[in-house]
């Protein structure tokens, strides 16, 4: 084997064991559980300059667990510095499953068109919550929508978690 035919194939077994590497790459990480969010975030709409932004706040409160009943509740706090043409709040409670890693909606509150002062609340309740010998967890998500100006801004926020086994 010439010399020339050596280094092809060294160059060859080091590109393969670069594909390699590449290939497989890192391990993949493990599924760390749920996380909750912040509980309280912003939506802003308006491009028009300052006069015509409009800012408004909607919370997601950590679900509660009562008996057999899991209530979680959303709401739009405020708005500055004025109201917008149109507010929509609407809640869903969400349960997380550990074995593929997702969150499911198991209830959702009533949509409310009212903007805010004061809160306007939406409700999402789970009856009968399932007895399991393992915690359940829960989040609150709540989705605000405001219309300003004729323009649409949709945002979402999550609450922190309640990890409950139900009885």
């Amino acid at each position: 084997m010439s010399a020339n035919d050596r280094r092809a194939r060294s160059l060859w077994a080091a590109l393969a064991a670069s594909l390699l590497v590449l290939t497989v790459g890192a391990p993949a990480a493990a599924d760390e559980g749920p996380v909750g969010g912040p509980g309280e975030a912003t939506i802003e709409v308006g491009d028009l300059g300052p006069d015509h932004k409009i800012t408004c706040h909607i919370n997601a409160v950590k679900p509660n667990y009562s008996g057999t009943t899991v209530t979680s509740v959303g709401y739009m706090s405020s708005c500055t510095p004025s109201t917008p043409e149109t507010c929509r709040t609407e809640t869903d409670l969400l349960r997380y499953y550990p074995g593929p890693g997702t969150w499911e909606v198991v209830a959702s509150g009533k949509v409310n068109y009212s903007c805010p002062t004061p809160k306007r609340t939406s409700t999402a309740v789970l009856r009968d919550c399932e007895p399991n010998p393992v915690n359940w967890t829960y989040m609150t998500r709540t989705y605000g929508t405001i219309i300003h100006d004729g323009k649409p801004k949709v945002g979402h926020v999550d609450s922190s978690l309640l990890n409950v086994r139900c009885v």
